[in-house]
């Protein structure tokens, strides 16, 4: 999940909810959360 986040925001896009990111779906949620071009938010879930 980490190396996906360096790559997304390599790419410039913008990663949601940075101020709880990985786990801004909970303490036991690890997730990285970003819109795609057409701005539906995305949810990559790491187990």
């Amino acid at each position: 999940m980490d190396e996906l986040t360096i790559k997304l925001k390599n790419k410039e896009i913008d990663i949601l909810y940075q101020n709880a990111h990985p786990f801004a779906g909970g303490d036991d949620h690890y997730a990285v959360y970003f819109e795609d071009p057409d701005r539906i938010k995305v949810e990559l879930v790491a187990p």
